[in-house]
């Protein structure tokens, strides 16, 4: 059976009343939890969702709640995480790659969108959701074929589409392009503490 975890960092602040932990409240401020919800595969078991707190966001604090854990970490871009063993394989998270494609085209202004390769990008991802949305209810070997057949000339052509472009590194545009290099899953999939390389994604 595949392991499957998906980790989220979110912003978050401890509110502290005579010395002791009062609450915990979700908020922009100077510290970070690790939040994980963690799948180990189909079935009808529901999925655990687990939280820690951790003064920071560095890697040493994933790879200490991660000690235990073999399979696919799905996760953001953070480069933190290419620091874990090798025994994690990291895969980036599609949501994030649409965003990233989504605030670069709402960066320009309505009557520059038109034919732009942010559009182009953007309704590739809104392809690859649609088909997704379509194949929740198969199961993981008739989605595997699915996605193969329908997904994959869509990831190359999205792929294509972004290699044939550059932006400045800052700029909206050039954030999704760099999301989409460094992320696994949009890129291609690789192992935590492998040489990072680009490649095409297995999805």
């Amino acid at each position: 059976m595949v392991s499957l975890l998906h980790w989220q960092p979110s912003p978050a602040s401890w509110r502290k009343f005579s010395g002791r932990v009062a609450g915990f409240s979700c908020a922009r401020g100077k510290f970070s939890p690790a939040y994980a919800a963690v799948s180990d595969g189909p079935g009808d078991e529901p999925p655990i969702v687990l939280y820690e707190y951790q003064p920071s966001r560095k890697a040493k604090h994933a790879e200490k709640f991660l000690e235990e854990f073999s399979g696919y970490l799905h996760a953001d871009g953070y480069q933190g995480y290419y620091k874990l063993p090798r025994n994690i394989r990291v895969v980036g998270c599609w949501a994030h790659a649409r965003r990233k494609f989504d605030e670069a085209l709402n960066a320009l202004l309505p009557d520059k969108r038109e034919g732009t390769a942010v559009l182009t990008g953007l309704e590739y991802c809104n392809q690859l959701f649609t088909w997704e949305e379509r194949f929740k209810e198969l199961s993981p070997e008739d989605r595997t074929k699915q996605r193969l057949k329908e997904e994959k000339p869509i990831l190359d052509a999205l792929l294509a589409c972004a290699d044939s472009v550059s932006a400045a590194p800052k700029s909206a545009l050039g954030k999704a392009l760099h999301y989409r290099k460094v992320s696994p899953a949009v890129s291609g999939g690789r192992t935590a503490g492998a040489e990072q390389q680009p490649g095409r994604a297995q999805h």
